[in-house]
Protein backbone atom coordinates (compact mmCIF):
# COMPACT_ATOMS: atom_id res chain seq x y z
CA UNK A 1 0.00 0.00 0.00
CA UNK A 2 2.79 2.44 1.05
CA UNK A 3 4.21 2.06 -2.37
CA UNK A 4 1.01 2.28 -4.70
CA UNK A 5 0.48 5.82 -2.42
CA UNK A 6 4.22 7.34 -3.05
CA UNK A 7 3.76 5.91 -6.96
CA UNK A 8 0.48 7.78 -7.23
CA UNK A 9 1.57 10.99 -5.02
CA UNK A 10 5.23 10.99 -6.75
CA UNK A 11 4.87 9.65 -10.00
CA UNK A 12 8.28 10.58 -11.27
CA UNK A 13 9.59 8.14 -8.76
CA UNK A 14 10.67 4.37 -9.53
CA UNK A 15 8.69 1.61 -8.04
CA UNK A 16 12.38 0.53 -6.22
CA UNK A 17 12.60 3.74 -5.47
CA UNK A 18 9.12 3.77 -3.94
CA UNK A 19 10.51 0.84 -2.01
CA UNK A 20 13.70 2.21 -0.80
CA UNK A 21 11.31 5.32 0.37
CA UNK A 22 8.80 3.03 2.40
CA UNK A 23 11.91 1.45 4.26
CA UNK A 24 13.33 4.99 5.20
CA UNK A 25 10.14 5.97 6.60
CA UNK A 26 9.50 2.90 8.21
CA UNK A 27 12.50 3.46 10.29
CA UNK A 28 11.16 7.00 11.38
CA UNK A 29 7.49 6.76 11.66
CA UNK A 30 7.73 3.37 13.89
CA UNK A 31 10.34 5.02 16.45
CA UNK A 32 12.50 1.80 16.33
CA UNK A 33 9.81 -0.51 17.73
CA UNK A 34 8.31 -3.52 15.79
CA UNK A 35 4.59 -2.23 14.64
CA UNK A 36 2.96 1.45 15.09
CA UNK A 37 0.14 1.52 17.87
CA UNK A 38 -3.37 3.70 17.25
CA UNK A 39 -2.01 6.96 18.06
CA UNK A 40 1.48 6.83 16.24
CA UNK A 41 -0.55 5.45 12.87
CA UNK A 42 -3.06 8.00 13.01
CA UNK A 43 -0.24 10.69 13.56
CA UNK A 44 1.81 9.05 10.64
CA UNK A 45 -1.59 9.76 8.48
CA UNK A 46 -1.75 13.19 9.65
CA UNK A 47 2.07 13.88 8.61
CA UNK A 48 1.22 12.69 5.10
CA UNK A 49 -2.13 14.70 5.05
CA UNK A 50 -0.66 18.18 6.25
CA UNK A 51 2.56 17.50 4.11
CA UNK A 52 0.51 17.36 0.92
CA UNK A 53 -2.13 19.88 1.56
CA UNK A 54 -1.73 23.88 0.90
CA UNK A 55 -3.86 24.50 4.05
CA UNK A 56 -5.23 23.20 7.41
CA UNK A 57 -8.51 22.99 6.09
CA UNK A 58 -10.98 19.98 6.73
CA UNK A 59 -12.30 19.61 3.77
CA UNK A 60 -9.12 19.52 2.33
CA UNK A 61 -7.31 16.81 4.39
CA UNK A 62 -10.77 14.91 4.15
CA UNK A 63 -10.24 15.55 -0.18
CA UNK A 64 -6.50 14.26 -0.06
CA UNK A 65 -7.49 11.21 2.45
CA UNK A 66 -10.53 10.28 -0.33
CA UNK A 67 -8.51 10.85 -3.19
CA UNK A 68 -4.93 9.16 -1.50
CA UNK A 69 -6.42 6.30 -0.26
CA UNK A 70 -9.35 5.60 -3.30
CA UNK A 71 -6.37 5.72 -5.53
CA UNK A 72 -3.78 3.52 -3.40
CA UNK A 73 -5.64 1.16 -2.41
CA UNK A 74 -8.92 0.30 -4.60
CA UNK A 75 -8.08 0.75 -8.23
CA UNK A 76 -8.69 -2.44 -9.58
CA UNK A 77 -11.26 -1.27 -11.88
CA UNK A 78 -11.99 1.34 -15.00
CA UNK A 79 -11.48 4.20 -13.23
CA UNK A 80 -14.48 4.69 -11.23
CA UNK A 81 -11.90 6.48 -8.61
CA UNK A 82 -12.24 9.89 -9.92
CA UNK A 83 -9.36 11.44 -8.10
CA UNK A 84 -10.54 14.62 -7.58
CA UNK A 85 -7.34 15.96 -5.57
CA UNK A 86 -4.46 17.48 -7.78
CA UNK A 87 -1.94 16.08 -5.51
CA UNK A 88 -2.97 12.50 -6.58
CA UNK A 89 -2.17 10.37 -10.12
CA UNK A 90 -4.47 7.22 -10.58
CA UNK A 91 -2.93 4.51 -9.99
CA UNK A 92 -5.70 2.10 -12.84
CA UNK A 93 -4.31 3.75 -16.11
Amino acid sequence: MYRRMVLSLQPTVTPAEATEAAEEDWVQDSEGKAGLNRERFYMCWFELVDLWTDDIDRDQYVEFLQAVCACACACACACACACACRHVVCMCM
